[in-house]
């Protein structure tokens, strides 16, 4: 499982690829290699099992699948969800916009209030609490 190999009966094998996943033995060709769903990656070649392929951490999301990398959620967006559900983190639009008077880093998974007596006008784009002005 993992591998394939385009010639029958051949001693050497090919690992499928990064962000893929093969439960097949003997497997005659790539085809066998199933895609990660997007959501979830995986950065190991050979791998054999649908559990290798990970959900991206909260303030993360992968869009394509057999991704290798999750992406960042932009400052003045959050994404909640810590790695329990793949289709919460499989598109840019699963980062959420932080509420007026908040703001959020890269990659944050919750969006902090600005101190007593500061505010916001506009929606965060900024990971600084200097966004919040007096």
């Amino acid at each position: 499982p993992g591998k394939y190999s385009f010639e029958h009966a051949s001693t050497f094998c090919t690992d499928c690829g990064v962000g893929r996943y093969s439960t097949a033995s003997s497997a005659p060709s790539n085809a066998t290699c199933t895609a990660c769903a997007a959501g979830k990656i995986s950065s190991t070649e050979g791998e054999s099992s649908e559990d290798t392929c990970v959900e991206c951490a909260s303030g993360k999301y992968a869009s394509e699948v057999a991704s290798t990398s999750c992406t960042d959620c932009v400052a003045g967006k959050y994404l909640a969800d810590n790695s329990t559900t793949a289709s919460e983190h499989d598109e840019v639009a699963d980062c959420l916009d932080c509420a007026f008077g908040h703001y959020s880093g890269i990659a944050s998974h919750e969006c902090t209030n600005c101190t007593a007596g500061k505010y916001l006008t506009d929606k965060a784009t900024s990971d600084e609490p200097s966004a919040c002005t007096s």
